[in-house]
């Protein structure tokens, strides 16, 4: 993963940073479909059948950079706290195919 961008530090100085691993970090998160809240039972599986299994994988991107100092924290640990903001929150609803 390489994430690249623009940091303004609170006295107002931007600086460019890039982020690069291939650290491999992750997380289990319950099918549902769409119309289904947080509350309703987990999809079990989807069919196996002629209509392509669709998902869609959401995470807002607010708190991406949460922890992440870019003065104090070296690539690697900027890396680790930012697959762990990525990863953290997730919901993957299905939205094509069959799924019960």
């Amino acid at each position: 993963m390489t994430v690249s961008g623009t940091v303004t530090s609170p006295d107002g100085e931007s600086s460019p940073f890039t982020i690069d691993t291939s650290l491999a970090w992750g997380t289990i998160a319950e099918l549902r479909l769409p119309y289904e809240s947080s509350h309703s039972a987990a999809i079990r599986h989807g069919e196996i059948s002629d209509k392509t299994l669709e998902i869609v994988v959401l995470r807002g991107l607010g708190t991406l950079f949460d922890g992440v100092d870019f003065g104090a924290m070296e690539e690697a640990e900027q890396a680790k706290a930012l697959l762990r903001n990525l990863t953290g929150n997730v919901s993957i609803q299905i939205v094509g195919g069959i799924a019960h």
